[in-house]
């Protein structure tokens, strides 16, 4: 007898920060990216509508570690207004950035294909009190690192006024500078503060000189890092391990069950990294139903390996002028 394999069709899956309407309007707001939502009685996919460089395409959702259908979803549903959608936008694709394997395996079925894979990292914030956590969910390399930054003179303020959310984009525009990754524009990183209190900034500081910034974003039940850059050569001072350890101890006294480290490559050395604090780990998948196929951006391409040397030394008034353009055509 022949044996057949049955995959799930419907699925239970809840919103994130992401799906929050704050958020999918600041970014229709900041970088003028229409809204495509596909639903039903008993789902919702937020979809925004992605146009430059990069050809046309529907996201869920730009900017975003989480994306994809929340409520009670149906696959061959959501699969077919996916297909109308597209026809109705003249996109060549739409993209989805789902968590649920089993959403993903049932979506493969029906046409969509994976695109990217990342990994982000759990850490329990309320495992224990915080010096519990201290003694016993960092690795002694983090704590070390931590000590560190303190002793090297590295401070942490949080960002509340208009001098200091300048302070820290200049902060994180030097720093991505040095990346070779363009840039979010100033209005989109300062209307982040519309976000709040869901939205805490951070600024770090070195002997008067300010060094990096972080950006957490509080969901149900996870504080999510956003963004988080510093110069490079506070890196080796332990710069990133305090900012983390600023994160994790906010998400401790904000009462969220976890800090989430947000998506990276797996394999990476800032994958690696995120393992020396405990915590597990939750994969992240990009797929997407082509109407007509084209690759999709991909920092790790040649072309953009090379775009990322060349743009280290550019001018700082081209970067400020193209980097927000580029970024919302690639819409990471």
């Amino acid at each position: 007898m022949q044996n057949l394999t049955v995959v799930q069709s419907s699925f239970t899956l809840e919103p994130t920060f992401f799906h929050r309407e704050e958020w999918l309007s600041l970014l229709q707001k900041s970088y003028g990216y229409q809204r495509y939502d596909i639903s039903s009685d008993t789902w919702t996919t937020p979809l925004l509508k992605v146009e430059g460089i990069f050809g046309k395409r529907l996201i869920s959702t730009p900017f975003s570690d989480y994306g994809g259908p929340i409520g009670e979803v149906n696959a061959n549903e959501l699969t077919d207004l996916a297909k109308d959608v597209l026809e109705r936008t003249s996109c060549e694709y739409l993209e989805l950035r789902v968590s649920d394997h089993n959403l993903k395996s049932a979506l493969n079925s029906l046409g969509f294909c994976d695109l990217a894979q990342y990994a982000t990292h759990l850490f329990d914030a309320q495992e224990g009190g915080i010096e519990w956590l201290w003694q016993n969910s960092l690795s002694k390399t983090a704590r070390r690192y931590v000590r560190k930054a303190q002793k090297e003179g590295i401070e942490i303020t949080e960002v509340t006024t208009n001098s200091e959310w300048e302070c820290a984009y200049q902060a994180y525009f030097k720093a991505v500078k040095q990346l070779g990754s363009p840039c979010h524009s100033r209005n989109f990183f300062f209307a982040l503060r519309e976000l709040r209190p869901l939205s805490h900034a951070y600024l770090a500081s070195c002997n008067g000189k300010n060094i990096g910034t972080a950006v957490f974003l509080t969901g149900n039940q996870s504080l999510h890092l956003w963004l988080i850059y510093c110069l490079k050569e506070y890196k080796k001072l332990g710069a990133i391990y305090l900012l983390d350890w600023v994160g994790i101890t906010l998400a401790h006294n904000l009462g969220l069950k976890y800090f989430d480290f947000g998506r990276t490559r797996i394999g990476s050395g800032v994958e690696l990294y995120k393992h020396h604090w405990k915590g597990k780990d939750k994969q992240i998948y990009h797929i997407a139903l082509f109407k007509k196929r084209r690759s999709s951006p991909d920092p790790s391409q040649l072309k953009f390996r090379m775009s990322s040397i060349l743009w280290r030394f550019l001018p700082d008034s081209v970067i400020a002028r193209l980097g927000p353009k580029i970024i919302r055509s690639i819409a990471l």
